[in-house]
């Protein structure tokens, strides 16, 4: 896809996503796009997306796609939603997209969570027994 059809595609999504009438299952759709675009405007737009929506399916759709782009700047973004948001399903949702990132960034907010988020499986559940066992042997 060339790079000025990457942006009016971006632009497009960012206006469904930011219109409050638009139907939920576009936002989703837009959402899986910008992960597919993946580029720094894409995330950017997600970021957006992040500090703006009050629908949590929204916003767990945007942390899963962060997980999957990750990167410093998704870290952050993650983190931040981890420190401010205090909605179990949400929490869970950013240990597990903090897991896939990976990277030393993450360990101080997977570190933290690991003790009101006891419940998690899959990558989070493994890279959190890994962080305990590293904290307890050093």
């Amino acid at each position: 896809m060339k790079e000025k059809n990457k942006i009016e595609d971006i632009r497009e999504y960012r206006r469904i996503l930011k219109w409050k009438s638009e139907k939920k299952d576009k936002k989703l759709e837009a959402l899986d796009k910008l992960c597919e675009i993946g580029n720094k405007r894409a995330k950017i737009v997600i970021n957006e997306v992040v500090e703006a929506t009050e629908d949590d399916e929204v916003l767990k759709k945007c942390i899963k796609v962060l997980g999957e782009m990750g990167d410093k700047k998704s870290t952050a973004t993650l983190s931040k939603i981890l420190e401010c948001n205090s909605k179990f399903s949400i929490r869970k949702e950013v240990v597990e997209s903090l897991a896939k990132t990976g990277g030393k960034e993450v360990i101080p907010p997977l570190k933290k969570a690991s003790e009101d988020v006891p419940y998690v499986s899959g990558p989070a559940k493994k890279y959190l027994t890994k962080i305990k066992e590293e904290c307890n042997n050093g």
